[in-house]
């Protein structure tokens, strides 16, 4: 599964990379992502997103 919204794969690409660069100087960019949600949650997951008052969630399979 990929989701974008109005992003071309190396726009994320780019997004890793200043991510990356940001937590080797102690910026603390696992706390960007409010929320977690098994694919077993999908439709919780989705409805959180859509209420747009989270930053980033995520939906990780395991």
């Amino acid at each position: 599964m990929t989701g974008c919204w109005t992003y071309q794969a190396k726009d994320w690409l780019q997004a890793m990379e200043v991510l990356k660069e940001a937590s080797k100087q102690g910026y603390p960019v696992g706390e960007l992502v409010s929320h977690k949600f098994s694919l077993d949650d999908i439709n919780e997951a989705m409805e959180t997103n859509i209420c747009m008052d989270r930053f980033k969630i995520s939906v990780v399979n395991g």
